[in-house]
Formats: C-alpha cells, structure tokens, sequence
C-alpha cells in the first residue's frame, strides 16, 4: 500500500509539475460569477470567468471553486489573481495558486494520509483487545 501511495501521489506530482515547466505565468482578473448546473444532489456549481492577456491577447478561462473557497469567499468579483497558461497544451488553465495547481496530488495525499490514519486506529484497536 505503501508503494501504490507513494505512485499515485508521485505521478500525479511529477504530472502536475510537467504542466507547470511549460506554462507561462500572468495575471487574470476575475469577471464574473456564472452558474452552471450541475445535474447532481448538489445543486448548481459556480464557474469563475477569468481574463487574462497572452501575447497581446485577451483569453478568457473559466474555473470552478472548491466548498472551502466558496465558504470563506476567497475570490472577489474584479480581483486580480495569478493564471499559469500552457501555451503548449492550451485551454490548459489554472489558477497559479497551490491547491489549483496541485489539485489531483493534494487530493491524493489527504485520501492516502486518511487512509493510513484508518489503518493505524485499527492497528491500534485491535492491539488492545
């Protein structure tokens, strides 16, 4: 388990940093709010309309927020934010934050931590039986 861990987390970082070697990094702002639905017992999303100016022109991304961004209302309509933009791999768009640009290996290693956490209480458990 220990190996499987450590090459889905791996991958996914070495991925996500391929992603990050070729991109070119700027500043977007943020235009709107749109809702988009989303056919699921959790309602509708909302879509971040960004703009940003590559080259001398205007391009124009969307991204979805995570729960804990649209509880504490990290983005503000009209902020300025940083955008990473591969010009190689284009509509490849992120917001040059960490958890945009680490996604899929931070969503890995919490369920990896979690799941190890798992074990270790029933280890734990089962020794005091």
């Amino acid at each position: 388990m220990v190996i499987l861990s450590i090459l889905t987390t791996g991958g996914a970082f070495l991925y996500e940093r391929k992603f990050l070697e070729k991109a070119v990094v700027t500043t977007g702002k943020i235009i709107a709010f749109n809702r988009k639905q989303f056919s699921s017992a959790q309602g509708d999303s909302i879509e971040m309309e960004i703009q940003f100016t590559i080259n001398g022109q205007q391009k124009t991304f969307y991204s979805g927020r995570n729960i804990i961004e649209q509880l504490m209302g990290t983005y503000k309509l009209g902020a300025t934010i940083p955008v990473v933009y591969n010009t190689r791999e284009y509509p490849s768009t992120k917001i040059g934050y960490l958890q945009h640009l680490y996604s899929t290996t931070l969503i890995f290693l919490v369920l990896w931590v979690l799941f190890f956490m798992g074990l270790a209480y029933a280890y734990k458990k089962s020794q005091r039986d």
